[in-house]
């Protein structure tokens, strides 16, 4: 006979692992910041030239900061930045370097952090680290 105890610690371990990712992915669309981004800047096809992918940024101006923690996909071409969260698909974000309003570079030391403020939403997003160096270089490739 089974142990009532190991199977209930079982189903509540393996809920929790399927709760956690549900619940963010949930809250990351109800919240609306990136909502707002892909109904402002959609996806389009694009033959993007560089792909990096598990980096984190975070989208502040909506109801609350967002944060994607080494979950988005980031895609560039000579005058494009994609934005995605799946590392199969296409980008669902598409952000041309005329749509940014502002370019911030706020290097400090070895840490990388960039902030592009864009035209048609009040959203303001925040990388760094690693996707901070790959949008620097993004910008930075028109404008050499």
């Amino acid at each position: 006979m089974e142990n009532p105890i190991l199977l209930a610690a079982g189903f509540l371990v393996v809920a929790i692992m399927i709760a956690i990712p549900l619940s963010k992915l949930i809250s990351r669309g109800m919240l609306g910041s990136w909502r707002q981004l892909v109904e402002a800047y959609p996806g389009k096809e694009i033959e993007w030239k560089k792909r990096r992918r598990f980096t984190s940024a975070m989208f502040i101006g909506g109801r609350l900061p967002l944060r994607f923690n080494n979950m988005l996909q980031l895609h560039s071409s000579p005058e494009y930045l994609g934005l995605g969260t799946s590392p199969f698909g296409s980008p669902e974000v598409v952000v041309s370097k005329s749509d940014v309003e502002t370019y911030s570079d706020q290097t400090v030391w070895f840490f990388t952090k960039i902030e592009l403020k864009l035209q048609k939403s009040n959203i303001s997003i925040l990388f760094f680290g690693r996707s901070g160096r790959f949008v620097r270089k993004w910008w930075e490739s028109a404008h050499e």
